[in-house]
């Protein structure tokens, strides 16, 4: 009788039984799920990364309203000025605690208004025309100016009286610093904003 060799798989059908037996190994080893020693690593891991970045995105939340109130004034002041050009008359800005009067102060906290000012006394009587309404900032923060209690701009774009380099500072007490604003009037009635607190 004839000897007959036993058949062989072949080798491409060999491969994939053993690429296969890999396949479910590792399928196995992935439902098996994190060990103990992951999950405390990846707490771990965690437990930097907030402790590093929660600090650091407060601080650019509170430098971000800072900058926004900064500009807000700025922005009042500017339009006063420009207002003021534009109509040839004086127009005012003051801090105002109800939205319709001059306040008195010099606490620019409490929010502030932008009106004609025909008298011109530097304080709104009802029949003045009101321009623009500022509401108050937040209680964290303080914006004050000694010892300007209002602004006032001519038909020429200056101040009346001309002011000489006075300022508003804008910071949130028990912070550094480089969180405050300086926001300084020029002698041409122009309004610049600086990083820091007003020297």
């Amino acid at each position: 009788m004839p000897f007959v060799a036993a058949p062989y798989a072949p080798v491409g059908r060999a491969a994939g039984a053993i690429s296969g037996l890999f396949i479910v190994q590792a399928m196995k080893r992935a439902l098996a799920g994190f060990t103990l020693m992951d999950l405390l690593t990846t707490l771990a891991v965690l437990g930097i990364l907030v402790a590093v970045g929660i600090p650091s995105f407060s601080s650019v939340v509170r430098n971000n309203r800072i900058t926004a109130h900064t500009n807000e004034l700025v922005t009042a002041l500017t339009y006063a000025r420009s207002e003021a050009m534009k109509r040839g008359d004086v127009v005012t800005t003051c801090p105002s605690t109800d939205g319709e009067f001059c306040a008195g102060s010099n606490d620019w906290s409490t929010g502030w208004i932008v009106f004609v000012d025909s008298d011109p006394n530097g304080a709104r009587a009802a029949e003045e025309e009101r321009l623009q309404v500022w509401p108050a900032i937040e209680d964290v923060l303080q914006l004050v100016s000694d010892p300007l209690q209002f602004v006032q701009y001519t038909s020429t774009g200056l101040t009346m009286p001309v002011i000489t380099d006075q300022t508003f500072e804008l910071m949130q007490p028990g912070y550094d610093d480089e969180l405050a604003r300086c926001i300084r009037l020029g002698n041409t009635g122009r309004v610049f904003s600086e990083r820091n607190t007003c020297p």
